[in-house]
């Protein structure tokens, strides 16, 4: 079963980042020659981000690579991910007039949320690579 979730969540992944790649390619160029600017780096971030999470989990369902950093990579990918889109769905959108302090709470927990879960998933990606195995 775990196999089957990393098939898919690796096919998605991949299938996303090129999807956003596509979307951001006039700012993809740009952004290339504008990488200070945090905006144009996350647009050139996501897409590579996504595609490398994608290759990675499609490598260990194929390869059965399975191991316990890559599980912790995949969890704390699809549970930082889900909790984010939780929150971000709960917090009440105000336009115009002032914005009440557990608004902005909610608002920052979801995005460092969703942020801290893909470079958490990448750290352990990179974890899971370079670990040797002692069998």
């Amino acid at each position: 079963m775990i196999k089957f979730l990393y098939y898919l969540a690796g096919l998605a992944l991949i299938i996303y980042g090129v999807v956003m790649f596509d979307w951001f390619y006039d700012d993809f160029t740009y952004g290339i020659a504008h990488i200070t600017n945090p905006q144009y780096f996350a647009r050139i971030f996501a897409p590579i981000t996504s595609v490398y999470l994608g290759l990675y989990y499609l490598y260990c369902a194929t390869r059965n690579k399975i191991s316990l950093t890559s599980k912790i990579s995949f969890f704390i990918l699809v549970i930082g991910l889900l909790f984010s889109i939780i929150i971000m769905s709960f917090t009440p959108l105000i336009i115009g007039g002032p914005i009440p302090d557990y608004v902005r709470i909610m608002d920052n927990i979801w995005r460092v949320l969703m942020q801290s879960s893909i470079v958490l998933s990448v750290f352990f990606s990179f974890l899971s690579f370079f670990k040797k195995n002692y069998r």
